[in-house]
């Protein structure tokens, strides 16, 4: 892999602190800010520099939305909602492709630590997925997970002028997974080879697109993009002139390859489903043919489009449409070369081991989310407090509960991986379980992550290819 630390001299530059070395002989950043090639409340694209190393964790995007100053960004996505898709292109190669990205984005949560939410995504992403113990009014002794405040915080809010509003930053790194832990040294690429981001904005018609709303009362408008802040900033890191001619010669003879991860991403629609429905099983294709899988993600979001359903509160006030709800049971298996990979039926699978399988994507045990908002059948539930206007911490309970597991080197041949899907629906009206009257609508968003190598030749042409 071509981190920036590997490429350096270890007895004259520290590795873990390079930027602090400064002024330094060996090595320097330099801050590109990078006007989008073209932009509108759709899309837009970015041509980068082949200056240097382009460094993948500290480059970004940077974006804002405007609209009525009750509407805040997406819990759980901030600014990252108004992402629905990016390519990263080299030439004509088409290298990385994040499609369904701010679900992608919404299931990713589930792995990153309480601290780091609160005190550096809420002011990088502007999201709002804080999580603390809470006093329930009704003094329930398991009910006490909810939000720090009663609404969206304000820096997280709309505003009609960009100048009084917040910028939210997405670092290339979390646009395009698959590229964490690699940089790429542009400067030994062919004057061909001109790197390019494409985005494809969100489209929008209601709440749970793009933004949520912070109050009760409000009706949904437009929210259009803040297309004179959007940018991206590029990091490039420069070595001493022998040390670039070091890594160039290394390139021109031996070239450069790396392994990284690509997402496959498939969307349905799995429709209404009622309190009183029967249990249901579904298969789905979900890619993959043909292809080394490497690991697998999935979420169930509700997305109620009808403000009057109570059941659609999430969506409107709170996670969007980039939640997971949970289930009475909600489990699954994967099929692969038409066999299950898991020793046991989907009906039979507990929460405690799906939460299990999702920690196993990154090696942990669990994922970073209160139990209440994992497993509608908890008895730690959530505080009563409102949210922006809702009772019940919006209706969160059982609203993260998204799923997947971590695969290794698993070959696909050339029949697509099958989800199989086990739902039963829990009864969403205590006092009334009989109506058939209560549901919401739910659809499916999967992803797979695929191996792929990344080639940079001795002629510093760029190629791409599935392992």
């Amino acid at each position: 892999m071509s981190k920036i630390s590997n490429m350096m001299l270890p007895e004259e530059v520290d590795p873990q602190n390079y930027q602090a070395n400064s002024p330094s002989v060996e090595a320097r950043t330099d801050t590109i800010y990078l006007r989008p090639q073209n932009v509108n409340n759709n899309v837009c694209s970015f041509r980068l520099q082949n200056n240097g190393i382009l460094d993948f964790s500290k480059s970004g995007v940077v974006l804002q939305a405007l609209g009525n100053e009750k509407h805040g960004y997406i819990m759980n996505n901030g600014v990252g909602a108004l992402v629905d898709r990016c390519v990263l292109k080299f030439g004509n190669v088409v290298v990385a492709n994040s499609t369904n990205f701010s679900g992608y984005m919404g299931c990713s949560r589930s792995f990153v630590a309480g601290d780091t939410k609160r005190y550096v995504d809420s002011y990088t992403y502007l999201t709002s997925d804080i999580f603390e113990n809470r006093i329930d009014s009704g003094n329930t002794a398991h009910d006490g997970v909810g939000f720090p405040g009663s609404n969206n915080p304000s820096y997280t809010l709309l505003t009609t002028d960009a100048n009084n509003g917040s910028d939210g930053f997405l670092p290339l790194s979390l646009l395009f997974p698959g590229f964490t832990s690699l940089d790429i040294a542009t400067f030994t690429l062919n004057p061909s080879m001109e790197i390019t981001i494409d985005i494809v904005f969100t489209s929008e018609s209601t709440f749970g697109d793009r933004v949520i709303r912070s109050d009760a009362s409000t009706t949904f408008s437009a929210n259009t993009i803040a297309e004179n802040n959007v940018l991206l900033i590029q990091e490039v890191v420069y070595f001493s002139p022998l040390r670039q001619q070091q890594i160039l010669d290394s390139y021109r003879q031996n070239g450069f390859t790396a392994v990284y991860n690509d997402i496959i991403s498939t969307k349905n629609d799995l429709g209404d489903f009622a309190q009183t429905d029967p249990a249901k099983r579904e298969t789905f294709d979900i890619g993959g043919a043909g292809k080394s899988v490497q690991g697998f993600l999935a979420m169930t979001p509700r997305t109620d489009a009808d403000i009057s359903n109570a059941h659609a509160v999430p969506v409107h006030n709170c996670v969007g449409k980039y939640g997971s709800s949970s289930f009475q049971n909600n489990s699954f298996n994967l099929i692969v070369n038409g066999e299950r990979l898991l020793p046991l039926d989907a009906e039979n699978m507990y929460f405690s081991l799906r939460a299990s399988l999702l920690g196993s994507y990154i090696d942990n045990d669990y994922p970073q989310i209160p139990k209440g908002m994992y497993d509608t059948q908890q008895r730690e539930g959530v505080s009563d407090n409102n949210y922006n206007g809702k009772a019940n911490t919006c209706g969160m309970k059982g609203e993260l509960s998204y799923f997947g597991m971590k695969l290794k080197d698993c070959k696909v041949n050339n029949v697509p991986v099958r989800l199989d899907l086990y739902r039963k629906q829990k009864i969403l009206d205590p006092a009334d379980p009989t109506s058939d009257s209560d549901k919401f609508r739910c659809g499916l968003t999967t992803f797979l992550f695929v191996k792929r190598i990344f080639r940079i030749d001795e002629s510093g042409m760029v190629s791409s290819t599935y392992a």
